[in-house]
């Protein structure tokens, strides 16, 4: 079979009822093993196309062509022969019957069935819903069941008949999102399958989830087919209001008042920010997505001025420049708060070209800009490691020196109280050494091989690395580990950063004289060593708590901070097959435990 070509296409497809020209010479094509998004608001000519397509209606004018062959007689019948099924909302099916009959009537010419067979339906039947929605009664009659189930025993009817192209018809209104989730998970693994789908909605933010490709229609006409891989977000926007907006929305007085519901929903369905203005430049309307990007809440009728001087004061006239150019143009990096937004205009025209509106984007790039904050960071810190590295290697050396002149020294007092000072002097340089040797074990930029470590030789470590900040604050430390070695599997750098930015916080938590706890306790049931970090510093918000792991998240108000410590803790805690918790009373402390695999 060849697959390189569509497996359906349709050319100039025309249909009229009751004088209304549902569609206006439609042209439509669906790949193998691909999911096409058909999008357009009522009476756009979406579902009428459907129809057509699964064979409900009769094409009046144009050509219908199914692997390559030309469909010269469509019916129901012929469509599901030749693998075309559909689901949709309103479907009707038998409220007496159950949900194995339901999904089997039609297929067979028995009226009786043996008791194999009944047992191979229900068999079939428990298999298909295990994957369209699992736990659902095969016994119980359909009038029993809500419109949310009915629509997944519609699903499984129309996969019963093991179809090369599924029509999923406007099914999303009455789903909650989390059935919706399962259901794109559904269609993602029909299409591993090999199976062609044709999504249809109205919900223009469905299609980001799902669609390979888009075709948008409006009053019977395809506006246009784009692939999600391959076209920019602002693109794909500006599809959507070319089909949402008309010329009249905007020009009619001029009215900033409303559009119609349908379009206002559609809009506001967007994920990405977006805003309108008349020619009057004042704003007819503003999505859900911008209104939180910006965290406030923008009147119709506002001015593009009043606008720009809020949220954009800094870069008003540079906005206001690119939007009288009349011109596809863009600005980068614009600050509004703690976040930095893409803002791209687009020109809206009328049927005779002219210049209506302009529609305003707004994308939140906060997390790229942060990305790319934090790696010049890590660059600079990489950098300045391997310069410590330098200078830690280079007064080791002479140190090693002054260690075999003391030892001579050692040898040449006699009396007890020159070696004694001696001896003072030989302890004091070998705890020079030791903080230089830890300082290198961090400055190794080179990724280490996991290793078994002593837990407690590692916590000593950080301990002694942090021991001048600790005097500085007079902050006490308590250690409470076991009277034996404690060992793990793990990439020491990697873990000695993990505890080191627990302890760190900790520090910054407390106030001068405040106490940080250490503890190590083994669960020789579960395998599991838990470290705790305990401190009796200010706490952590309740309002928070919920967000202190998200990336980029802080409240250490500094020019150097990322807000990543949290996160790169949670990171390395789990690519060793670990967990990181806590329990925190604002006001009173807060205690974070690392959980990790054990090798005792």
């Amino acid at each position: 079979m060849n697959n390189t070509g569509p497996i359906l296409s349709l050319k100039g497809i025309k249909y009229s009822y009751n004088n209304t020209e549902a569609l206006q010479g439609v042209d439509f094509d669906l790949h193998y093993g691909e999911i096409h998004a058909l999008v357009g608001d009522h009476r756009s000519g979406k579902t009428t196309l459907a129809s057509i397509i699964s064979g409900y209606r009769k094409m009046q004018e144009g050509s219908y062509h199914y692997k390559g062959e030309k469909i010269n007689i469509h019916s129901v019948k012929s469509a599901l022969s030749m693998g075309i099924g559909i689901v949709e909302q309103d479907k009707k099916l038998i409220p007496s019957m159950n949900l194995v009959d339901n999904i089997f009537v039609g297929i067979g010419s028995r009226f009786y069935l043996s008791r194999n067979e009944k047992l191979r339906r229900i068999e079939r039947a428990s298999a298909l819903m295990d994957m369209v929605h699992p736990g659902m009664p095969l016994e119980v009659p359909l009038y029993k069941m809500s419109d949310q189930q009915k629509i997944f025993v519609n699903i499984a009817r129309a996969l019963a008949r093991e179809p090369e192209v599924l029509i999923v018809d406007e099914i999303s209104q009455s789903m909650t999102p989390e059935e919706m989730e399962h259901i794109y998970s559904l269609l993602f693994a029909l299409k591993q399958q090999g199976k062609s789908i044709i999504y249809i909605t109205s919900n223009f933010n469905e299609i980001f989830k799902v669609a390979d490709r888009v075709t948008i229609m409006k009053d019977g006409l395809r506006q246009g087919t784009e692939s999600m891989g391959a076209v920019a977000p602002s693109r794909l926007v500006n599809m959507a209001f070319n089909f949402t907006l008309s010329a009249d929305s905007l020009e009619a007085d001029q009215r900033y008042t409303s559009l119609p519901t349908t379009q206002e929903h559609l809009i506001n369905d967007l994920p990405i920010g977006d805003l309108i203005i008349n020619e009057k430049k004042q704003i007819i309307i503003i999505n859900k997505s911008a209104s939180d990007l910006l965290d406030s809440k923008v009147k119709k009728g506002d001015s593009l001025q009043m606008f720009l001087s809020n949220f954009f004061p800094e870069d008003r006239d540079s906005i206001c420049d690119l939007i009288e150019k009349q011109v596809n143009d863009s600005l980068q990096g614009l600050a509004v708060g703690d976040r930095f937004i893409n803002l791209t205009v687009s020109p809206l025209q009328n049927k005779n070209r002219r210049i209506i509106g302009t529609n305003i984007m707004l994308e939140d790039v906060s997390f790229d800009y942060h990305t790319r904050e934090y790696l010049m960071q890590v660059k600079k810190v990489a950098t300045t490691a391997e310069l410590a590295a330098g200078v830690a290697h280079e007064i080791k050396n002479p140190l090693t020196i002054i260690q075999n002149y003391l030892e001579l020294l050692k040898l040449s007092f006699e009396s007890d109280p020159e070696k004694e000072y001696v001896g003072y002097i030989e302890s004091e340089l070998k705890r020079i050494v030791e903080i230089i040797e830890n300082l290198l074990s961090f400055s190794r930029v080179k990724q280490s091989d996991f290793a078994r470590l002593n837990l407690i030789e590692l916590l000593d470590e950080i301990v002694m690395l942090l021991g001048h900040q600790l005097t500085k604050h007079r902050i006490s430390i308590e250690k409470s580990f076991p009277s034996h070695q404690v060992m793990i599997t793990g990439e020491e750098n990697k873990l000695k950063q993990l505890f080191l930015n627990l302890i760190s916080n900790s520090i910054d938590a407390v106030l001068e004289n405040g106490k940080i706890r250490l503890e190590i306790d083994e669960d020789s049931r579960e395998s599991v060593v838990r470290v705790s970090v305990i401190d009796n510093g200010h706490g952590i918000p309740v309002a928070i708590q919920d967000d202190i792991f998200n990336p980029f998240y802080t409240t250490k108000v500094t020019r150097t901070n990322t807000g990543l410590g949290l996160s790169i803790c949670q990171n390395i805690a789990e690519s060793h097959g670990g967990v990181i918790t806590f329990q925190s009373i604002p006001g009173k402390g807060t205690r974070f435990t690392v959980a990790l695999p054990s090798e005792n």
